[in-house]
């Protein structure tokens, strides 16, 4: 019996060892020219200052058109912002620029507005009668408060108060140098009636014609008139007072039938510095005047 060969076994022995070399298909560019980008790169340098510059200006002088077409709007209307769009009289595309210039000119207007409506507001209050300054604030504060609160949907706008703030700020301090004029005056008015009263009051409880009752008169004028002096000011000095005292006496004889003598009388019991009151020169020309006026009115009689 013949024996079996194993094919295994005839096969050749023999080992095959595969080799991969990897290739490279990257293409290298060419070589940039290094001359050329920093040239470029030097124009750029140069010239961006100036495209940034011209961009600048444009912008700035895009942003002086807006302001300006805004204040025109302002300043030719009452109506806020939002309400304008809302009518079609400004376009709903305008600028932040646009708009926060139209309400800064809305509350500069108000401004104006309201420092017309305050002095006419003042100049119909008691204050005008006032002989001491201290309610001033109180009625500004308040009258400032009503005005702002009353006028929101203009003053209520980004931009608008600021400006009206700053321009109504000068009706505070205008009407408070004109208030403190007008209670000084007002206070010197109402010493020199109260003290034309005095004169009138003393010379129609002294009989001047009798040299008792002609001192006593003279003392109590003295008196008064050195408390006066004693309170400081023009209007309350010697020689105001001496004026006053003549020209109050004036008045006072001439309203008790003309009593001329009287009058002289009463000048000459009155001292005034270096001598007597009649012996001044306003005392002196009231008396002619009162002789011929008065001598003339009797005759009429």
């Amino acid at each position: 019996m013949a024996k079996r060969v194993f094919v295994d076994r005839l096969r050749p022995q023999t080992t095959e060892q595969v080799f991969i070399n990897p290739v490279s298909t990257y293409e290298q560019p060419k070589e940039v020219e290094q001359s050329r980008l920093a040239e470029l790169a030097s124009f750029v340098e140069r010239i961006e200052p100036r495209v940034t510059g011209y961009l600048n200006r444009e912008r700035e002088r895009d942003k002086e058109e807006d302001k300006k077409r805004a204040r025109e709007i302002a300043e030719t209307t009452v109506a806020n912002y939002d309400q304008l769009v809302k009518e079609g009289k400004i376009g709903p595309e305008e600028s932040p620029v646009f708009r926060y210039a139209f309400n800064e000119t809305r509350g500069k207007v108000a401004g104006y507005e309201f420092i017309q409506e305050a002095v006419e507001a003042y100049n119909q209050s008691s204050l005008t009668q006032a002989t001491d300054a201290s309610s001033f604030d109180d009625w500004y504060n308040k009258y400032y408060e009503v005005y702002v609160s009353e006028n929101q949907g203009v003053l209520g706008q980004e931009g608008a108060y600021e400006q009206f703030s700053s321009v109504a700020g000068q009706a505070r301090s205008n009407l408070l140098t004109s208030h403190l004029a007008s209670v000084k005056q007002n206070f010197a008015n109402q010493g020199q009636a109260a003290y034309g009263n005095f004169v009138a009051r003393i010379a129609q409880s002294h009989d001047v014609s009798t040299p008792e009752g002609a001192a006593a008169f003279a003392s109590f004028i003295k008196s008064e008139q050195d408390k006066l002096a004693a309170s400081g000011g023009a209007t309350f000095s010697y020689s105001a007072l001496n004026k006053m005292t003549v020209d109050n006496l004036y008045k006072y004889y001439e309203s008790q039938g003309y009593k001329w003598q009287d009058f002289k009388n009463a000048l000459n019991a009155i001292d005034a510095g270096t001598g007597k009151l009649g012996g001044t020169l306003h005392a002196q020309e009231q008396l002619a005047e009162a002789r011929v006026k008065w001598n003339k009115a009797l005759v009429a009689e």
